[in-house]
């Protein structure tokens, strides 16, 4: 059976010269099991491109287009242009662009690459520490493997069983198989071959349907709005809009004055907040769980909550500048979502972190404190920035800052307790002295210090903004300090790749902007 269904494939390669002409929309939505779940073949097409090369190359090219191409071509696979080198050391060294696609047979064949597998070799065999290049040269084989991996079919999850919850089928596995239902199945796929080597429309999108039709038959289940959901998430990426509707109400700034600018920018405001919250929601429904487990979905969730706040703080007298401090927080947020590397993909979680209430709001809390300590650093700012140009300063100021600071405690707290009780029935503990835990111990203190010494009489309004903004620092380290430098301690699962310099680069325009500050108000002191 092997040998035949072999013999077929070979058969479609060779039968027509390739005619990618297709509409491939319709088998875009046909079901797919791909990291645990049930997703549309567009969301395994996305993840397979980015395996492959990167995830910029996917605003340049159809990722279902692309995946049906490969598995489908009459050329040589190992002359396909699929892959990308990602480091730019390794790049130098193999004397390659990032700008561009190479085939393995290119890659393989290059003089540079021959010589330094061979360093690799000796490096590996004398087990010396990998350094970046080795590591992308690593990433680089592994890219080889699962591509090979992906043209034999062994990853391609597409042929359900007819038994309740058994587990879907590959490629290669239903080849071999003698189930009437997972014969029919195989004919259709090899039907779906055939027509796109044919460049039949038509027949493409009637063995589209007719494989939609007994998927949803043999895996006993209509998921059918869900994936569709997906598929168009993927599509119009709505947290992209948002992003670009943020853009646009903070560049009004310097046409404010005009009133009806003014209004206009309130609505594409409340439009951003709106995208946002519908992209958060769609995550939810998609994944069936609340989006709050990949740093991704925090960022969103932080992006939201900040832009809610703009809309209170648009009810203060001074509400033009609160407004937009707050949206340009929000910016800056969505755009941290989109600029760090962190992965964006609709990602199933391990079962102890998906399945507790506990955990969500755990992360909810938090992740909201931390929103509302960022607003009160950036109004901080505002205040000094305000004081250093010696002007009034507005009476309804500080009082935001003191209120976003006192629910922010109330909020932290609320949130290290609920971790707590989830972690005492997970792992049977409620504090261990974390690095992360440690670090939000901090953070908690120092704010709550500040309180204290406002509340006493110690510190002025002057000093309150002061310390709001060092106290930030504590926040910045619990947050990208430990999970994209440090990489330390229980929390794992929000851990990421970071950069150290733009963490230091932030502490340093801090402490300029704050002598910046203190240097112009002692002079006008001692004037």
């Amino acid at each position: 059976m092997k040998t035949f269904m072999k013999t077929i494939l070979l058969m479609t390669l060779i039968l027509t010269n390739f005619s990618y002409s297709l509409d491939t929309a319709s088998f875009a939505t046909i079901p797919i099991v791909h990291q645990g779940r049930i997703v549309p073949f567009d969301t395994y097409a996305r993840s397979t491109v980015t395996k492959f090369s990167s995830s910029k190359f996917l605003k340049t090219l159809n990722p279902v287009d692309f995946c049906l191409k490969l598995f489908n071509t009459n050329k040589s696979f190992s002359s396909q242009k699929i892959f990308s080198i990602d480091s730019k050391k390794l790049q130098e060294i193999l004397l390659f662009s990032d700008e561009q696609l190479y085939s393995q047979e290119e890659i393989v064949k290059k003089p540079e690459f021959i010589q330094y597998s061979k360093y690799y070799q000796k490096q590996v065999t004398n087990k010396e520490a990998f350094t970046v290049d080795m590591l992308a040269y690593a990433k680089l084989l592994k890219k080889f493997d699962y591509f090979k991996e992906y043209i034999n079919g062994q990853d391609l999850y597409l042929f359900p069983r007819k038994e309740e919850k058994a587990d879907w089928f590959n490629l290669v596995q239903i080849q071999n198989s003698t189930n009437v239902e997972d014969q029919a199945t195989l004919q259709l796929f090899i039907q779906l071959l055939v027509a796109i080597n044919k460049g039949d429309q038509t027949s493409f999108d009637n063995a589209t349907a007719l494989i939609k039709a007994l998927t949803s038959k043999l895996s006993q289940s209509n998921q059918a709005d869900r994936l569709t959901t997906e598929y168009l998430y993927n599509l119009y990426q709505p947290n992209q809009i948002a992003l670009m509707l943020f853009i646009i109400t903070f560049a009004m700034i310097p046409f404010l004055k005009n009133r009806k600018i003014w209004y206009f920018s309130i609505i594409s405001g409340l439009f951003a907040l709106l995208v946002t919250a519908l992209s958060f929601l769609f995550r939810s429904y998609i994944l069936q769980r609340p989006a709050l487990g990949t740093m991704y979905e925090v960022l969103l969730l932080c992006s939201l909550i900040s832009a809610s706040f703009s809309i209170f703080l648009f009810k203060s007298k001074d509400k033009q500048n609160y407004y937009l401090l707050s949206t340009l927080t929000s910016l800056v947020i969505l755009a941290l979502a989109n600029l760090l590397p962190i992965s964006q993909s609709l990602e199933n979680l391990d079962v102890i972190l998906s399945n507790s209430i506990y955990l969500s709001f755990h992360v909810f809390f938090v992740a909201s404190s931390f929103v509302l300590f960022t607003l009160s650093s950036v109004l901080a700012h505002y205040y000094l920035y305000v004081a250093m140009k010696h002007e009034a300063i507005p009476e309804t100021l500080m009082p935001v800052i003191h209120k976003l600071i006192k629910l922010g405690v109330l909020l932290l707290g609320f949130g290290t307790v609920i971790g707590g009780i989830w972690a005492n029935q997970t792992w049977g503990r409620f504090w261990a002295w974390d690095p992360k835990e440690t670090w939000v111990f901090i953070t908690m203190t120092s704010y709550m210090v500040l309180l204290h010494c406002k509340r006493v009489g110690w510190f002025q309004d002057y000093i309150v903004a002061l310390c709001t903004i060092l106290s930030y620092i504590t926040v910045l380290m619990t947050w990208y300090g430990m999970n994209f430098l440090l990489n330390n301690g229980l929390h794992s699962f929000a851990f990421a790749t970071g950069n150290a310099k733009v963490a230091i680069l932030f502490v340093l325009f801090e402490l300029l902007f704050i002598s910046t500050v203190q240097r112009k108000r002692l002079s006008k002191i001692h004037a």
